[in-house]
């Protein structure tokens, strides 16, 4: 997993929401564990969109790999956000430099 072994920057929070069945799955099968080792955060039951300011109020940039999250935390926030895959993403929340 790409996660295995490394840790998020200090000072950044790395988010991943997903549903519970997803959740579930990954906890049977040790993910959740491996991507909270690394300073991570799996949510479930909502996401950044629905729960407006309360889970990003803090935020001065955010990444996404989803067009929609990017385009709509966008008009919500104010707050400099990038888009880009999964990848570009987690190397980001790792290295604290975006290099999309």
């Amino acid at each position: 997993m790409y996660l295995k072994d490394k840790k998020i920057k200090e000072g950044l929070e790395l988010l991943i929401w997903t549903d519970y069945a997803t959740k579930e799955m990954a906890n049977v099968n040790g993910y959740t564990r491996l991507i909270e080792n690394s300073g991570a955060y799996v949510l479930t039951g909502s996401c950044p969109l629905v729960m407006r300011e309360e889970s990003h109020k803090h935020a001065r940039g955010m990444l996404f790999n989803s067009t929609k999250q990017a385009h709509n935390i966008k008009a919500q926030t104010g707050v400099k956000v990038f888009y880009g895959d999964i990848y570009k993403c987690l190397d980001a929340a790792m290295s604290g430099v975006w290099a999309g």
